[in-house]
């Protein structure tokens, strides 16, 4: 068989499958590379993009910025196709702001625990403070302040 022939015969595959099948698995059936099979369809115009309709932007609209759950709303759409409308639309997530717990003071005493957190050993920690006249508690001011 022909390489054009062979050619034709995928073109006319992917044509008939690729709204049912994804890209891997046509070119798993196919026994060629993905990428082919993306040159096929984005030469041929093979595309499964279905338009989205108002109801679903005005859903994205409501739902993109604080529901974590927004991808579940389009059980017909991909992650990247949601993410990619919410881009066009000019949406932002809040809820991909990480949100840090951390101790406030763990700085108020010169320790073991706050000087390994700068990379430096206590004793620097405490002749740092001690030219530079910061006022510091020790471990054991603060023991003694919590038992008062």
């Amino acid at each position: 068989m022909s390489n054009n022939v062979k050619r034709v015969k995928i073109i006319n595959y992917v044509r008939d499958h690729y709204k049912k099948m994804t890209n891997t698995q046509l070119a798993k059936k196919l026994n060629v590379p993905v990428s082919f099979i993306q040159e096929i369809k984005a030469k041929h115009g093979f595309v499964s993009r279905s338009p989205w309709t108002e109801d679903e932007i005005r859903l994205l609209k409501e739902n993109y910025s604080t529901n974590p759950a927004v991808f579940d709303l389009f059980p017909d759409r991909t992650k990247q196709a949601v993410i990619a409308k919410a881009t066009e639309l000019g949406l932002k997530r809040e809820v991909n702001i990480r949100k840090y717990v951390y101790d406030e003071h763990v700085f108020d005493t010169i320790n073991k625990r706050s000087a390994s957190l700068l990379g430096i050993t206590a004793a620097k920690a405490y002749i740092y403070v001690r030219l530079n006249r910061i006022e510091y508690r020790t471990d054991h001011a603060r023991r003694d302040a919590l038992q008062l």
